[in-house]
């Protein structure tokens, strides 16, 4: 086919048609910026929906009208209407987005940018209509998705599943089309055909639904964290029940655990989060003085007692007596040759398990004696350092 027979000579040609439709893209991200920046003021059709449809009426105008120099004027006046619409129409995203953490928009902005370059890249790069193919496959994959919720709206199977995993397909989707869109471009323009404004205006679509999806995604996984608490300090005896007694006073707890003197409790919204987190930090609960916040990667180290660090989530360990390990925090799962007639255990654990140990390691009395006669000691990376001592793992005395 003649689509992916690019001759070489053509390659400056292309390039510098490129250039065109990459800077009459760019224009129009400035009426897109424009065009969110005034919905979520209110400025302009505040809380209207119309933006999305008076942008689709703009692109099929673009997509029908003649490619010719009489009418080159107002197709790129229908693309920058349309660049503003649907920056207008996002609007309901961008303030979601806003209201759980304001540096999601530029995140994600930055994030687009990034990965639309480098896909774009990537397409021109390769080899001349490599990624044509994707054409029937992205079709393919879009009616797969569409059939698939519209089968979960109207008789809720396969099940809620699909809406957690759509906007990680759809992500999937739109970075296939920067690459198909990109090679057939160039593809058009070697045969012979240009036309700089809808092809700008594809890219733009391209770029735009990118940053949707990141948008939502970002939004989705930080309206979970803040449903997340983390409970410091719990006493000896405290068990999942009793801490969710204490936490259903504020709102529906969808999740509880217990583990070493301290747990994680999930609410069911944001706003219940807030304030159980409000109400209940710094209380006395069962004699204890509890740390209620929310729920960080750190895992809550200084409500430990202990230093912030970074730990392995495969935790070799060195000890004297392996029995000493049974029972208390988790099984062993691996045995390696011994160093120094000292049996090297390792353990496979998750990240609450792995507080837990820690935190054991530095507030247990029984394995304190790190110095003197090491019973227990956890492998960190080299960038790690003791709470107790602030020396690194390389200067301190291990036994081998």
């Amino acid at each position: 086919m003649r689509v992916v027979a690019w001759a070489p000579k053509c390659a400056p040609r292309v390039a510098k048609y490129l250039q065109s439709v990459y800077a009459l893209m760019g224009v129009s991200l400035l009426f897109t910026a424009v065009g969110s920046y005034v919905a979520v003021k209110g400025s302009f059709m505040a809380e209207s929906f119309l933006g999305g449809f008076i942008a689709l009426l703009c692109i099929l105008g673009i997509t029908f009208m003649s490619p010719t120099a009489e009418n080159l004027k107002t197709r790129i006046g229908l693309l920058f209407a349309a660049s503003f619409f649907m920056g207008h129409g996002m609007w309901p995203l961008l303030v979601a987005a806003i209201q759980v953490d304001p540096t999601i928009i530029m995140t994600c902005l930055l994030g687009t940018a990034v990965v639309f370059v480098a896909f774009s890249l990537g397409a021109l790069t390769a080899r001349p209509g490599s990624y044509l193919f994707l054409g029937h496959s992205i079709l393919y994959v879009m009616s797969w998705v569409s059939l698939t919720i519209l089968t979960q709206l109207l008789v809720g199977f396969p099940g809620r599943w699909v809406f957690t995993v759509y906007p990680y397909v759809s992500l999937a989707i739109a970075l296939a089309f920067v690459l198909y869109d990109t090679q057939m471009i160039a593809a058009r323009c070697s045969l012979g055909y240009r036309d700089v404004v809808l092809d700008a205006a594809m890219l733009l679509i391209d770029f735009i639904e990118i940053f949707r999806f990141l948008v939502a995604i970002m939004t989705s996984n930080k309206k979970k964290e803040r449903t997340k608490i983390f409970v410091g300090r719990l006493p000896e005896v405290c068990n999942a029940e009793e801490l969710r007694a204490l936490f259903e006073k504020y709102g529906t707890v969808t999740e509880c655990d217990v583990l070493n003197r301290f747990g994680f409790v999930h609410m069911s919204t944001a706003e219940e989060a807030e304030e159980a987190i409000k109400c209940l930090n710094q209380i006395n609960f069962k004699g204890s003085r509890i740390t209620v916040e929310h729920s960080t990667g750190k895992r809550g180290w200084r409500s430990l007692g202990v230093a912030r660090g970074s730990v392995s989530l495969r935790s070799p360990m060195i000890v004297r007596s392996p029995e000493l390990l049974d029972g208390r925090f988790s099984s062993v799962s691996a045995c390696r040759a011994p160093v120094r007639s000292w049996p090297f255990y390792e353990r496979r654990l998750d990240s609450s398990m792995q507080s837990s140990a820690t935190a054991a390691y530095y507030n247990d009395s029984y394995f304190s004696r790190l110095e003197s006669s090491p019973t227990y000691v956890p492998a960190y990376t080299s960038s790690t350092r003791y709470a107790t001592s602030g020396r690194s793992v390389r200067d301190s005395a291990y036994p081998y």
